[in-house]
């Protein structure tokens, strides 16, 4: 006798193949993300970010992992991004669309005396583990840990998202250790993709991304920031 599959129905982007969309949706993909990454350091960079993103950077105390963005002076978002908050710096991965951006107001804004920011994107790459499997393969490989929360694992810095999201965990490694963790989580169980099968991801989640669902008129209000936990309505003005 035959078992069917159970769970939601395929939505095929012809890029993807079926094996990859299959693993999105039943099983555990791990793949590359285009995010990139800035590192803001010193010793104001956490309440001087706090005044500038939406999330609550400090309550959370070190070793948070969470959702954010960045707005204009009217509430629009610049750039969504994940902030992994560590006892040397605050790591942001966002999408690299929204990167000239933020850097330009990080010039602008961030006191050189108490928060200086570096570019990592060329030295780090963002691998994010996609699938209803994904927490079960990520444990498998060593890369367990709590939700909101954010560990380092040998070079790298691992994180895991609230409950909900399109991704279940990020892994920020250097670029020459991206191969060993990928090929860490394929025996593990984990399926290797590319960018595609985390935006299939994404828009099966009803995620948000830049260029796409966000763009210079949209307000996080707009783009379930709440459902995502990436706005605090408690620590006051940003």
């Amino acid at each position: 006798m035959t078992t069917r599959q159970t769970g939601p129905p395929f939505v095929l982007d012809p890029a993807i193949p079926e094996p990859v969309a299959h693993d999105v949706l039943y099983g555990a993909v791990a793949a590359v993300s285009d995010a990139a990454l800035v590192e803001v350091s010193g010793s104001g960079a956490v309440e001087c970010l706090q005044g500038l993103l939406t999330n609550d950077l400090v309550a959370p105390g070190d070793g948070a992992f969470l959702y954010g963005a960045l707005l204009t002076t009217k509430g629009m978002i610049v750039s969504d991004m994940w902030i992994a908050r560590t006892e040397t710096c605050v790591s942001l991965s966002l999408p690299e669309g929204g990167k000239a951006a933020v850097l330009e107001t990080f010039k602008r804004t961030l006191p050189p005396r108490l928060a200086s920011f570096v570019d990592k994107s060329t030295e780090t790459c963002v691998i994010r583990l996609v699938g209803p499997t994904a927490l079960t393969v990520a444990a498998q490989a060593g890369f367990d840990g709590d939700a909101e929360q954010t560990w380092p694992h040998d070079e790298s810095l691992v994180g895991r998202p609230s409950d909900g999201s399109a991704f279940a965990l990020q892994i920020a490694c250097p670029a020459n250790r991206v191969d060993d963790t990928l090929a860490k989580l394929a025996a593990a169980g984990a399926r290797i993709g590319d960018h595609s099968a985390l935006e299939l991801a994404r828009i099966w989640n009803g995620s948000p991304r830049l260029g796409a669902e966000i763009d210079e008129k949209t307000l996080p209000q707009e783009v379930r920031f709440d459902d995502l936990r990436g706005v605090s309505h408690a620590k006051g003005c940003y």
